[in-house]
């Protein structure tokens, strides 16, 4: 008999989802029947597999030392400190609570690992969890703590990371809102009279893949997506541009694209012909600068240094 006792980064996840990650090779319809023959249980009792677990929780599993050996593969998974470097500057929470984390990640920095062998954010946060105590290597063989929301890698800005499951729920259903909670900022040439008050940009964005650019259209295109945003011109110095956005969809490359087929490409922005810039800077001059938590908390993140920079602007 195997028992496992839920933590507090675990709980709000349903049953079954435990059981897919313990029994890795064990099929949906053998878990099933070994739960109506209460070879599983649920804190001694009898489980249908959608209960959501909560913190102390029990769960009994009765099964031979070679079933469950054969259907967990291998239990624990080889997890070592070095997996997780430390980040190689420092980390900037701007808000974290229980289950939440808001960090402001430069531009530069991965949000998650890509097939390269470059660390994330991802990492950086689990070490920082790790060195707080508020993890324990043992506990990423049930439960890995992640990245809710990408930015692209030369995007700076707020990103959510799910410290817990709960957390993990709640930083999803914030990506998913169209409420208006997610807001931009971000340096822009052109005309943009038009936005002295606020806009609504609708659209349609389609993706070439191969190319990973996405084509701004004002009607349906096939296989396009629907995008909304309001735009607004926060300041001006000479040929550049200040701007807030606040999204109402949240699609690839959407502020990008739409700002440049209204001739406002945003500065440092190669790939949709923004003006380059003879500085150290890599990325574009875009930057998620507040968003507002379930529970309405309003949390923002200060714009970079290099955006005050380029408007002329004394900092303090």
């Amino acid at each position: 008999m195997k028992e496992f006792t839920i933590k507090k980064e675990e709980e709000g996840q349903k049953l079954l989802r435990f059981l897919e990650k313990v029994l890795k090779n064990a099929n949906m319809s053998f878990l099933y029947k070994m739960l109506r023959k209460k070879n599983i249980v649920l804190n001694g009792k009898k489980a249908t597999g959608n209960e959501k677990l909560q913190s102390g929780d029990s769960i009994k599993i009765f099964f031979s030392d070679d079933t469950f050996e054969k259907m967990a593969g291998s239990v624990k998974t080889d997890v070592s400190i070095s997996q997780f470097p430390k980040a190689p500057f420092p980390l900037e929470i701007v808000y974290e609570d229980e289950n939440l984390i808001c960090v402001n990640k430069p531009f530069g920095a991965l949000s998650q690992k890509d097939d390269t062998s470059h660390p994330s954010m991802n990492e950086y946060l689990i070490r920082y969890l790790l060195d707080n105590n508020q993890l324990e290597l043992e506990d990423l063989n049930r439960f890995r703590p992640s990245v809710v929301n990408r930015l692209d890698r030369n995007t700076s800005g707020i990103l959510l990371f799910g410290k817990t499951m709960a957390g993990l729920h709640a930083g999803s259903d914030l990506m998913k809102s169209h409420s208006g909670n997610k807001t931009y900022h971000c340096i822009v040439t052109g005309d943009t009279k038009k936005f002295t008050e606020k806009t609504i940009i609708k659209g349609y964005l389609k993706k070439n893949s191969e190319k990973n650019i996405v084509t701004f259209y004002k009607t349906e295109k096939p296989n396009s997506l629907y995008m909304e945003e309001e735009v607004l011109l926060l300041d001006q110095s000479g040929n550049y541009s200040l701007l807030e956005v606040v999204l109402h969809t949240g699609r690839s490359h959407q502020i990008r694209s739409s700002l440049a087929f209204y001739g406002c490409p945003i500065v440092n922005d190669k790939k949709y012909g923004g003006k380059l810039l003879p500085n150290e800077r890599i990325g574009q001059y875009l930057h998620a600068s507040s968003i507002q938590l379930t529970d309405n908390t309003l949390v923002t993140c200060p714009d970079p240094v290099e955006f005050d920079d380029l408007m002329k602007k004394k900092r303090g």
